[in-house]
Formats: C-alpha cells, structure tokens, sequence
C-alpha cells in the first residue's frame, strides 16, 4: 500500500523534515511504499520528492499530510479520495511574527483560522502532545492519537572529530533553533549576560537560521553588544551537517529552550539523546517533554535562572543526576517506540 507523504516544505536538518525522513524509512520497514510532495523544495540527499501538484489520490492509499502553516498544499488535504491522517505540528501564534515577517505573520494566521476547515477530512489527527491534542479538540477533530516524535539518530550521533576535541575544552551553553521572536532569543542572551558574572569564561553557541526574522537578528545582536557579549556570544547560522550538530550538542553544558511558544519542541529531545540537560521556560507542553532531565524556569528572570544553572554546574551531584534523567527520558523518543505506534494505529484500520 502507498503513503503520500504531503507537506508544506521539505528541508534538510529542519525539525518537520528529519521527523518525515524517520517517518518516510519506518513506514518503508512496515511494508508500505512511500512517496514524498511538498511545495517548496530543497535538496534531501538520499529523500526524493516531488512538487504537491503530481499527488494524485485514487483513494487505495494513505494521504499523511503535515500541518504547521498554511500553504497551497492543503488542497491535496480538502480533495484527496485517500485515507487522511492530519500529523498537527500546531502553527505558531502569527502575533510572534508582528512586526518582523509580514508573510509568515499572514501564513500563520491562516493556517490557526483554516485548521479547523479539515476536522470533518482527517480520518485520523496525530499530535505529538498533549497541548496539541488539546488544540485539535478545540478544532473539532475527534479521533486523535497522541504518539512521539523521535531524534533523527540514522543521521545524529557520529560526531565531527575535530570540533569535538575543540568544543571538549571549553565551557558552552547551546541553543538550536530558529532565531525568532518565538524563541524568546533575547531572554535567552540576557540570562547568559547573567550567568557570566558568575562563569566569566563560559561561552554560548546558537545555532540556527537568521534570515526569518532578519530585523529581530538585528535587535538581538544589539542586545549582545549593550551588554558587550560579542567575544562570548557565537551565532553559527543553520547547521545541517549531522557531524557538526551532534558534537555540539554532545559536548554542551547545558541547552536552552526559553520559547514563549511550543508545540513540542524536538531539540529538547535531541539533547536528553545526547545526555544534555536542558534549561526550559515554564510553557505548555515543555515539561510534558522535559520531565525531569533539566531546570524549568520562567524566560524573563533571569538573574535567576542565571543562578540556576551556576548553582547545578557547580553541584556535581545535581548536575550528575539531570544527565542520567536525559538518558531515561530519551528513551521514551526513540524510533522503535513511534514504529511501534504507527503499526498499531495503521494495523486497527488497515489489518
């Protein structure tokens, strides 16, 4: 049986993209045949996709469509004759892009109104939270099923042997993601402004596309220069080197996730992978994520949570004991636990 994998972009090293590899290779091992379409496409070495309009349904298939923004592709989603899954990855509130991507403010403000039009088409919505499963019951969806999403760990774990005998020397907080409002990036180098009264030599790595929001890079880079941070303070861009990624975060203190929003939140993931406590703002569904392999604070105190993570480094039994909670959590975000639900859940309809 075919899978058409739908979405609105399909990208190297993006959160959406790793999990649709993963997805497209375990469906692949349960016997089903798998096709990618996307409306912006990239480059996916060793993925290949084609452009949404070559979808076609004859409705012998499974249509599973990724839903994070609005885009051209939902027509497949509204016509399609196949059995749908709706994998909900919630749409960031437009309000964060006010002021600094007009066209993504607009995108996102139409994919929170159009999410609730496709209720009556899915056949199944999947979330991968609790908040989202909450979200899509307020949307009217009513077969829902909550399973994980995973680290991408055939593409993470081998590191880049140069840069880990460098990184293994210094002292580094990490930060992987987008640089956007959303992200709380500010707060994040105001709290590291903080902890470097008490760890002058520490230094902070974010790693992540700057482009989105290009003004509001600006105004974090103003940030790091007011509070003169610019020798301590290293924007890396986008990483999709797999080697790269893995020994940054391997060898990272702690990584940071002060995100005024979330839906779930894969580098938190990825750190507990890589046996990396996270420091985390107290926001729906984080510390469903989280449990206890890091420090929940709240974004905008940060002489606090600055001491926090002073406080942990410098206890090394706490610190000692947030690390081995990671390797327990990540045991519930692995490949075999979501191969495992994606068979039961395909198993009950299709036998």
């Amino acid at each position: 049986m075919k899978v058409s994998i739908v979405t609105a972009s399909f990208e190297e090293g993006d959160a959406i993209g790793n999990y649709i590899r993963t997805l497209s290779d375990l469906l692949g091992e349960l016997g089903f045949s798998v096709e990618i379409y996307a409306e912006n496409l990239t480059r996916v070495r060793g993925y290949p996709h084609f452009h949404w309009r070559y979808y076609n349904s004859r409705g012998k298939a499974i249509l599973w469509y990724h839903y994070s923004i609005y885009s051209e592709t939902l027509q497949c989603l509204k016509s399609s004759r196949d059995w749908k899954v709706v994998d909900f990855h919630g749409v960031s509130p437009p309000r964060l892009f006010s002021g600094y991507n007009s066209h993504l403010e607009e995108l996102c403000s139409k994919g929170e109104l159009a999410f609730k039009d496709f209720a009556a088409d899915a056949d199944v919505c999947v979330v991968h939270s609790d908040y989202a499963r909450d979200v899509a019951r307020a949307n009217g969806y009513a077969n829902i099923e909550k399973i994980p999403l995973v680290v991408d760990t055939k593409h993470l774990g081998t590191d880049d042997a140069e840069l880990s005998a460098l990184l293994g020397r210094i002292e580094y907080l990490l930060f992987v993601g987008r640089v956007v409002p959303q992200k709380s990036i500010v707060d994040l180098v105001t709290t590291f402004g903080e902890l470097k009264k008490w760890r002058p030599g520490i230094k902070l790595f974010i790693v992540g596309e700057t482009e989105i929001a290009a003004s509001y890079f600006g105004h974090v880079r103003d940030v790091v220069r007011r509070l003169k941070l610019e020798e301590d303070v290293v924007f890396t861009g986008r990483v999709t080197n797999p080697e790269v990624l893995s020994s940054l975060y391997r060898h990272a203190r702690f990584s940071l996730c002060l995100s005024e929003w979330e839906s779930f939140c894969v580098p938190i993931v990825e750190s507990m992978f890589f046996g990396v406590p996270v420091v985390a703002n107290n926001v729906a569904p984080i510390p469903e994520v989280l449990g206890t392999a890091g420090l929940i604070v709240r974004k905008d105190d940060h002489a606090a949570t600055a001491r926090s993570i002073h406080e942990t480094l410098s206890d090394g039994d706490s610190y000692a004991g947030l690390k081995s909670a990671c390797a327990a959590r990540a045991s519930m975000f692995t490949e075999h636990k979501l191969k495992a639900a994606i068979a039961e859940m395909l198993g009950r309809r299709f036998g």
